[in-house]
């Protein structure tokens, strides 16, 4: 399988801090592209999502994440989430568990205010 083949050695890449801000956000988006495209389970989709979530927060690892990639990680978050259900972005409202898109509400707010323009506008679409 493809997304198999390829996506340890992407997550690598993606997780190695050392590693400049750009090469990681590509290896990020060709990650993304890839269960876009020819994702077939949904836990790999899950699994990715929470990569983006990670990536997307104002430090991953111990060290300061750039604007550049926070951005690249809410884009592929919004590509991805278009492809799961819209009960599990907005949470059941018979279960006491958040839905994964109110989940990252506050993360939202916190890149929207951020002094970085295109980590605000990704954000900005991300919740639009």
């Amino acid at each position: 399988d493809y997304v198999e083949s390829i996506e340890q050695p992407l997550r690598l890449v993606i997780k190695g801090t050392h590693r400049a801000a750009v090469v990681r956000g590509a290896a990020l988006r060709a990650l993304a592209m890839t269960h876009f495209i020819c994702g077939a389970d949904e836990s790999g989709t899950n699994s990715v999502l929470n990569l983006c979530e990670e990536v997307c927060a104002p430090q991953y690892r111990g060290e300061d994440v750039s604007p550049c990639l926070r951005a690249i990680a809410l884009d592929c978050w919004a590509l991805l989430s278009s492809t799961v259900a819209d009960a599990y972005l907005a949470g059941d409202e018979m279960e006491e568990d958040l839905g994964r898109g109110l989940v990252i509400l506050p993360l939202l707010s916190t890149c929207l205010n951020s002094s970085n323009m295109d980590l605000r506008c990704a954000a900005g679409e991300c919740v639009a």
